[in-house]
């Protein structure tokens, strides 16, 4: 049933799909909020705005990048439903507002992309691609890393030339020279990023942690939805082989910056955050096509991840 009006021709049941999923995490978060006073401090009713609309965001993206690209029928909003059914698990997401917003900048770097696939030389865009990029590290510098996104992608859609490495290159430096620029006319303080490289991966308990398991059940998910993509790239265009492996190394990338660059890791930012890319991945894995009996295991697994994900919210 989900899978079928996820995947709908009829635009209007897909937004009211998404809107119902989005709903459901800005009330439980306005639920974690408004029930603990403690946390009525620090402009927390902005941060958890920010968070949810850069959610939205994200998800409206996910979809439109999937259609706009064909990989998926106009209404089909099963990649953007399930990234925010990713986000469910996740508990105080106001606390992570920088990191989706960095987030829903990466998303959108990539879609412009994929759009300069064989399109004439466009280096206002490249340069604007550079910018988003360059703003997600900013906001966020632990995703650095991601920079590395701008010239593989340049690699996949356009014909090399160093042109189209450096202009990106300098969107980026200019983001960071506004910022400079604007530390010290307001006297801020120091522009000082410090980037602290450490490792840090969920820890395996010996006693029964309903948690803990839960979460290792959709990265299971997620790592499955990761390694079948690769069985499907042969069958695809060229087009739609780039498209796919722009969002691998975006996925690759995104696991990199989560383990190597956060003092501590939040185990369910790393299932939301992984969300993104997969969410995009699962669109070739819940067909509707298909016999029955298969299509039924699809629709129960569904079920199942947004179950866990709910038990973890309230876990």
């Amino acid at each position: 049933m989900l899978i079928s009006k996820a995947r709908s021709t009829n635009p209007i049941s897909s937004i009211f799909l998404v809107f119902i999923f989005w709903v459901i995490n800005l009330f439980l978060s306005f639920r974690e909020v408004f029930f603990d006073f403690s946390t009525w401090t620090d402009f927390i009713l902005i941060k958890l705005i920010t968070a949810h609309l850069s959610i939205l965001g994200i998800s409206v993206l996910l979809n439109r990048t999937l259609q706009k690209n064909k990989l998926v029928g106009i209404g089909d909003a099963l990649s953007g439903i399930l990234f925010l059914v990713f986000i469910l698990g996740l508990n105080d997401v106001h606390k992570y507002y920088k990191e989706f917003v960095g987030l829903f900048l990466i998303t959108l770097g990539n879609s412009q992309l994929i759009g300069l696939y064989n399109s004439q030389k466009n280096y206002l865009k490249e340069f604007e691609i550079g910018i988003l990029f360059g703003l997600s590290v900013v906001i966020y510098p632990n995703l650095f890393l991601m920079i590395s996104i701008i010239f593989i992608g340049i690699s996949l859609v356009v014909p090399f030339s160093w042109r189209d490495f450096i202009v990106p290159l300098l969107g980026c430096l200019w983001i960071l020279f506004v910022k400079c620029a604007l530390f010290f006319i307001l006297g801020i303080g120091d522009f000082d990023i410090n980037f602290e490289f450490y490792f840090s991966v969920p820890k395996l308990k010996t006693d029964f942690d309903l948690g803990y398991i839960l979460f290792f059940l959709l990265a299971l998910f997620e790592l499955f939805v990761f390694l079948r993509i690769f069985s499907i790239l042969e069958k695809r265009s060229i087009k739609d082989r780039a498209f796919y492996w722009l969002w691998l190394w975006t996925f690759i990338f995104l696991s990199l910056s989560l383990l190597f660059f956060q003092k501590s890791l939040d185990k369910f930012l790393f299932i939301a955050f992984l969300g993104l890319p997969c969410s995009l991945f699962s669109v070739e894995y819940f067909l509707k096509k298909g016999n029955l009996r298969g299509y039924w295991k699809k629709e129960f697994l569904i079920y199942l991840i947004i179950i866990i994900q709910f038990s973890l919210r309230i876990y």
